[in-house]
Parts: C-alpha cells; sequence; structure tokens
C-alpha cells in the first residue's frame, strides 16, 4: 500500500493480468502518439509560426528552442537530413500522405509545399522533433499530475492504482488530441498543455520557486497562462499564509505583465491588430450548431459531474479556469478552434477519467474520498 505523497513507486503486479493491462496502456500510449504526431505532420503544424499574425508571434518559446537546435546542428548533418526527407517526400509513400491530407488542394496551398521543399524541409522536421518531444513532455508531466492527486493527501490507497489511472488518463487524452490537432495546429500547443499541467502540480505541492520558474516560462509560450493566476487566486486563499498568498500573487501579475508588455516592445514591427472582437463570429457558429453538438456538450457534462463529490477537490477547482477560458473564447477565440480551451484541458480531463474509472467500477471507493470535508 502507498500513500499519494510518499516515495512509494510502481511494483510490478503479481497477476499476470495486471501485468497484461499495464503492457496494454503502454503501447497503446505510444501508438496512439505516434498517430497524434501524424497527424500533426497533416495538419496545420506546417504552417510557419512567424507568418501568423501579431498574436503568435509573441509565443516564442517553442521557436527560440527550434532555431537553438536547428544552428546546434552541423551543416553536413543538414545537408545529408535535406536529402533523406526530399527521397522521402518524393516516394510513393511520402506523396500519398501529403494527397490523402490536402487533395486537390496541395496544388494551391502554397504554404505546405513551401516548408516541404528542399531549402526548408530540415527545418521543418527539426520543428516537429521538438513538438513531438514537447507532446511526451507533456504527457509525463500529466501523468505525474494524475497519479499524484489521484488520492487526497494522505489517503492509503494502492500505487498501482494511481500507475493504471494515469496511463488510461494519458490515453483519453491523446485520443481527444488527435482529433484536436488536425485542423487547428501550432508548435506551441503541446508546451501550453505541459505548462497547464506543471503549474496545477506545483500548485498543489507548493514548491513556490518552481512554480514561478514555471510560470515564467509559461508567460513565454501563451497569454493563456492568466487563467493559472485566477485560479491561484481561488486556490490558494484559504491555503496559503496570507503574506505569502498576496506576495505570491503579486508576483505572478508583475511577471505576467512584464514578459507580456516587452513582447510587445519587442514585436512592435509586427502588423496586423493583437487582438481582434469575434464575438460575433463565435456566436455565430454557436447557432449553426447541431444535435450532435448538443449530445456532445451534454455528454461531456454527464462525464465530469457524475458522483461529483467523490472526485479529488483540486481537480474540481481547477474547472474554474474554465470560466475565464470560456469568455475569452467569445471575445476573441475562433469558432471551430476548440483548442482555445487547452488551458482547461487537463482538469477535465482528469474529471473524465475519473469518471470512466467509476463506471467500469475500477475505482475503490473509501470513506474519505466519499467525504468531502475530509478532502483537505
Amino acid at each position: 500500500m502507498g500513500m499519494v505523497h510518499d516515495r512509494t513507486y510502481f511494483r510490478w503486479p503479481e497477476h499476470w493480468f495486471g501485468f497484461a493491462a499495464l503492457a496494454g496502456l503502454v503501447l497503446a500510449n505510444v501508438a496512439v502518439s505516434l498517430l497524434v504526431a501524424l497527424n500533426f505532420l497533416l495538419g496545420s503544424a506546417l504552417i510557419n509560426d512567424n507568418d501568423m499574425g501579431p498574436e503568435v508571434i509573441r509565443r516564442p518559446l517553442v521557436r527560440v528552442i527550434t532555431e537553438a537546435l536547428y544552428d546546434a546542428i552541423p551543416e553536413t548533418t543538414k545537408q545529408a537530413g535535406t536529402q533523406w526527407l526530399g527521397e522521402l517526400r518524393d516516394s510513393p509513400t511520402g506523396q500519398y500522405l501529403l494527397h490523402m491530407h490536402f487533395g486537390e488542394k496541395l496544388d494551391y496551398q502554397s504554404w505546405v509545399l513551401w516548408h516541404i521543399e528542399d531549402g526548408d524541409i530540415f527545418h521543418t522536421a527539426v520543428k516537429l522533433f521538438v513538438v513531438y518531444h514537447s507532446l511526451w513532455i507533456f504527457l509525463f508531466m500529466f501523468m505525474h499530475l494524475a497519479r499524484h492527486t489521484y488520492r487526497p493527501q494522505g489517503q492509503p490507497g494502492d500505487a498501482r492504482e494511481g500507475w493504471y489511472f494515469a496511463l488510461g488518463a494519458a490515453l483519453l487524452t491523446q485520443l481527444l488530441l488527435g482529433a484536436f490537432v488536425i485542423k487547428y495546429s501550432f508548435s506551441y500547443d503541446f508546451a501550453e498543455l505541459f505548462f497547464s499541467s506543471a503549474l496545477l502540480y506545483l500548485l498543489y505541492i507548493q514548491r513556490w520557486w518552481l512554480y514561478l520558474a514555471c510560470f515564467l516560462l509559461a508567460c513565454l509560450t501563451k497569454e493563456t497562462v492568466i487563467f493559472s493566476v485566477f485560479f491561484f487566486a481561488i486556490w490558494g486563499f484559504s491555503r496559503v499564509p496570507k503574506r505569502s498568498y498576496l506576495l505570491l500573487l503579486a508576483v505572478q501579475m508583475v511577471l505576467y505583465a512584464a514578459v507580456r508588455l516587452g513582447l510587445a516592445a519587442y514585436y512592435e514591427h509586427t502588423d496586423g491588430f493583437l487582438y481582434t472582437n469575434r464575438s460575433m463570429l463565435v456566436m455565430q457558429w454557436m447557432m449553426y450548431y447541431g444535435y450532435d453538438n448538443v449530445m456532445t456538450i451534454i455528454g461531456t457534462l454527464l462525464l465530469l459531474a457524475y458522483r461529483w463529490q467523490e472526485k479529488p477537490l483540486l481537480w474540481r477547482m481547477a474547472l474554474w479556469m474554465l470560466v475565464p477560458n470560456f469568455f475569452a473564447y467569445l471575445i476573441i477565440g475562433n469558432g471551430p478552434e476548440y483548442r482555445a480551451f487547452y488551458w482547461s484541458m487537463p482538469s477535465m480531463i482528469l474529471l473524465a477519467s475519473h469518471t470512466i474509472m467509476q463506471v467500469l467500477n475500477l475505482h475503490k471507493k473509501t470513506p474519505e474520498v466519499m467525504d468531502p470535508r475530509r478532502l483537505h
């Protein structure tokens, strides 16, 4: 038996079924991550983030990492890689994959062809390498968050159960991501998911120096990190000493303002509006929702709310981030671009995964879990 925050690690299941289930989950995670990467490759990830307007260019972290890695590669390796990638692109398999996704549009979508030409194909491959590894870094962080917050602090539980839950939640995440990235994708998407999960976990264990360092990097990734400030204000109000609470809240606000204003000044030459009010376009998009959309929303709500009081308090309260996230989507979002909710996604996936385990009768109920007053 283990505890949530002790040093107990996974122990191999004694029964062959447990081992088979674990192996199956690991293989499924690897397979689905490869499919997600393929979707990302065939989706809009080939678009150069530098060409996507003022709001995208002000999200530089992943782009800076990509450029640093590209500059560190020897020229001979770049030349050999360019030749190999060109042959792969021109092979029957490469052409089939490209035409399978783009079809007739491939002939006139110049942004696709430009990024897989010989002069740029190796740089595109480096970017996709960074993106794919950021996917795995996010998944490991998400599994760490899931495993260590699956039961309340001090609540006894089987260490294997936490591992099974973490792997199952990671698999569900990738199944959803496969649908998200096929149409709308940017190089910083998985980094955004990583920082959302990392900040949620570091807030929970109150490792403040790591939290602030992670927060600073998240500010360089995407402005949606402001939702974590909102959640800190709610979660920390009754859990962090008042002096530390006010100091940490002020530091986050100062860091956020300094980074975002600094990026705005640095990229002031960028043409176009930083943000535009798209509320009418979003509302118009929502007016076309059909029966299937309504049933999807109802199904999602049921997955989140089923036996609500038995779910860990951290996950339930983290759902508050969905409130400002939703209003931001209504005002400056793009109707079909649901990746706007990435920052709120980790808590939603955890709640839905918990429901699935309960429905499948894989969740071991205890008096502490049943009584929300004893969660903290």
